[in-house]
């Protein structure tokens, strides 16, 4: 059996410690927890008929329920349907009936725009009612078998449905837990929509024990504080953020003193700024490329720390991930 979500039962027996954090609630979860929830809302799911195959929509801000509710839909064997909160709701119609969905997770925020939905919504009131709840076997799931439908921004037509399965997101967590080193004494901060395959980061930092930290959505302050108040060791970012980065006052720089690394990707990091990131901090860029349809870089590639004892130019995505074959 192949079930994703199996690194959270093994975590929950062998780990005492906060493993998430949602600061705009003040609410930190251990591994013990987390599991009772996803078991809680997938058994919720479970009894409004949601089955092994079934696809399931999510709409809802950054939240531990967006977190908690993708990774209750994998338990159970049903299909993710992650989407941005920002869509109307004829886009949410065109995902609803191109992908089949029977259900959507969502919050009475939500009411106006689904209101015209023909399918069932599901609100959850409060996730933190879950915890005690019994655990939920892991669903058996294969290699191949789809856990997500990762809709694409849909440039060069209407957005096309990436098929994810269990097997991709195994290999896109290992090689994030390979790329970044996570340790259990890490701490991850996120900044990326959870409607995004972005989010792999965070998630491959709860495979490996470490903090993490979700932000409902970017600014600049409450990023730099979160920084220095909680010693963030790795740092999600992506290039508009680097570049903010670089024109900081000097003291506010010291709040990233505890950071040995930060993510870039989502688009190309200009070498003058990237430069210029490392004059000013030395620390490590990990400039990823990779796809929606692979996780990131559950193929693709990536520059390590370990390459800026040659680096000179500033200019490479790096050299292949595991699983990985460039031609």
């Amino acid at each position: 059996m192949l079930n994703i979500t199996t690194f959270i039962d093994a975590n929950a027996r062998r780990l005492d410690k906060d493993v998430y954090y949602c600061p705009s609630r003040d609410l930190r979860y251990n591994s013990t927890e987390i599991l009772q929830i996803v078991s809680g809302i997938g058994q919720s799911l479970k009894n409004k008929g949601i089955e092994k195959g079934d696809r399931v929509l999510i709409y809802l801000n950054n939240s531990p329920e967006y977190l908690f509710s993708l990774l209750a839909i994998w338990r159970i064997g049903a299909i993710a349907i992650p989407t941005n909160r920002i869509l109307t709701s004829s886009e949410l119609n065109y995902m609803i009936t191109d992908s089949d969905a029977k259900l959507l997770i969502t919050d009475d925020d939500a009411e106006e725009t689904i209101k015209n939905l023909n399918i069932e919504a599901y609100i959850i009131e409060n996730c933190e009612s879950f915890i005690g709840s019994e655990v939920l076997a892991a669903e058996e799931t294969e290699w191949d078998d789809l856990c997500q439908l990762q809709y694409t921004s849909g440039t060069t037509g209407k957005p096309k449905g990436s098929m994810l399965t269990h097997g991709n997101w195994f290999t896109a967590i290992h090689n994030a837990c390979d790329v970044l080193t996570y340790k259990e004494n890490d701490t991850f901060l996120c900044i990326y929509p959870m409607a995004h395959v972005g989010i792999m980061w965070a998630i491959a930092a709860l495979r490996a024990g470490a903090l993490t930290i979700t932000m409902d959505f970017f600014e600049i302050n409450e990023y730099l504080e979160l920084c220095k108040n909680e010693e963030v060791s790795v740092l999600s970012g992506m290039p508009p953020v680097i570049h903010t980065l670089t024109n900081l006052e000097e003291e506010k720089r010291e709040n990233l003193s505890t950071v040995r690394e930060i993510i870039s990707g989502g688009g190309p990091l200009h070498r003058k700024i990237w430069k210029k990131f490392m004059a000013q901090y030395n620390i490590p860029i990990i400039n990823a490329y990779g796809l929606s349809e692979s996780i990131v870089i559950g193929t693709g590639t990536v520059i390590r720390p370990e390459d800026y004892a040659t680096a000179d130019r500033y200019e490479s995505v790096g050299h292949p991930v595991c699983f990985s074959e460039l031609k």
